[in-house]
């Protein structure tokens, strides 16, 4: 189990992985879109402090001619796109604005963002399924009103902890009472859906701390409880400082998790539990999602090309590459990116699929790869043979086991080249401070 809580994976390749990318495949498979679901990603990467664990395009203390000047970036962007596919065309199934803290913004500022998505995108939050991001100190009655208003379904609150010494361990700038302040105001707007974060292996949490977090989120009946380990990665504030104690954030997932459960939740991957259980699994696997991202910080899935803005982690860093977007005027060059052959595309899919509750479909599987998964890859053979995965219900799941291994059983698909590139990425003199992709 080394080395779990570093590896634990959101996406497939990640872009540590990725390298420059010419401008023309950028333009060859950002027009094949029209027509197509696609998800639409809104990066905000504005904040007030940087939280000592972020390893997130995120830029702390920046001004509000600052944040207009991006605005005015992301409605150059949006035009250039535009030249080239036809948005209104594109069938945009969601909105997600993310970050970064998005309600760092002002009401008019959020407003002026919504108005050039629906002008240019012909996307309104009411119409798609829409979610944003919010952050306790700047959660206020007058920006959920306004988000209420516009339709917003969805909003996500970076808790993290009700612990105020936990809080400061993680270099977050709220406090307890101000999560509570903004639970509170969440309530009274009754949006459809509002899930809540919270992180384990704090340094100096136990699991009597953690049950206390997770009881003080029950007061608000959260949808969904994302339950994160803190990992740290080179770079990042807290990077060097601290380190993870795997065996302990091993048994308060494992507290977490029995609570939740208790509590009435469904557990759909190692990190999301539901208060209600998904009404029907889809038919066929995830993994080929479409999604378009503006901003700095998003990442845009082009078919078989993942492209964004060069991947960086120090602060620094993130402030010359967002000064460098503010000025940007062909937003298809300069960007990293990783096309991803037959087989990139078969790990990808094995992942998304296999780290989530209901697992890889087999008739899915079969039709797109042409057999069954475990006879294609002794891996998955193994998983099965130990009983970390299992073969019911016309698909390959993990069990309960085999998703508290999530972030084993997840890296060992990478493949040789991804995994090169990553430490590549991460490779400098003293061996802790990533590069910057050249």
């Amino acid at each position: 189990m080394k080395q779990i809580y570093q590896q634990y994976m959101y996406s497939y390749p990640h872009k540590t992985a990725y390298r420059p990318v010419k401008r023309a495949l950028v333009e060859q498979q950002l027009v094949k879109l029209a027509g197509q679901e696609v998800q639409l990603y809104v990066h905000l990467p504005f904040c007030q402090t940087k939280c000592g664990y972020c390893n997130l395009f995120s830029v702390a203390g920046c001004s509000e001619e600052t944040i207009e000047h991006y605005l005015d970036a992301i409605e150059r962007q949006v035009k250039q796109i535009g030249r080239l596919l036809d948005l209104q065309k594109v069938r945009f199934c969601s909105l997600v604005l993310g970050g970064g803290t998005p309600v760092y913004l002002q009401t008019g500022q959020l407003a002026r963002l919504l108005g050039i998505v629906e002008r240019f995108c012909g996307v309104i939050p009411e119409k798609v399924d829409s979610v944003i991001e919010l952050s306790p100190n700047q959660t206020t009655p007058k920006k959920l009103d306004f988000l209420k208003t516009q339709g917003f379904q969805r909003v996500s609150l970076g808790v993290q902890s009700f612990q105020a010494d936990e809080l400061r361990a993680l270099g977050r700038a709220h406090s307890p009472e101000s999560c509570h302040a903004a639970l509170r105001q969440i309530a009274q707007q009754q949006f459809a859906q509002f899930n809540l974060d919270l992180i384990y292996g704090v340094p100096g949490q136990s699991k009597e701390s953690l049950l206390d977090s997770l009881e003080q989120a029950m007061r608000y009946t959260p949808s969904e409880v994302f339950l994160y380990p803190l990992y740290i990665k080179p770079g990042v504030p807290l990077a060097g400082q601290c380190a993870v104690e795997e065996q302990l954030a091993m048994q308060l997932y494992k507290t977490g998790r029995d609570f939740l459960k208790a509590q009435g939740y469904f557990q759909t991957s190692m990190r999301r539990f539901t208060r209600q259980p998904p009404e029907q699994e889809p038919s066929t696997g995830c993994g080929f999602d479409q999604m378009l991202a503006l901003g700095c910080g998003g990442r845009s899935y082009l078919g078989a090309l993942h492209v964004c803005e060069p991947y960086v982690v120090q602060p620094w860093a993130c402030r010359e590459n967002l000064e460098r977007f503010l000025q940007k005027e062909d937003f298809l060059s300069g960007l990293s990116g990783y096309l991803l052959n037959e087989q990139e595309q078969w790990r990808r899919y094995v992942i998304k699929n296999l780290l989530y509750y209901s697992g890889i479909p087999l008739a899915d599987y079969k039709a797109r790869f042409g057999g069954a998964p475990e006879e294609q890859s002794p891996l998955l053979s193994e998983l099965l043979n130990r009983g970390d995965a299992e073969l019911r219900g016309g698909r390959l799941r993990l069990t309960e086991q085999g998703l508290s291994y999530s972030d084993v059983i997840g890296p060992a698909f990478i493949s040789k080249e991804v995994a090169a590139r990553t430490a590549e990425f991460y490779h400098s003199k003293d061996d802790k401070i990533p590069c910057r992709l050249p």
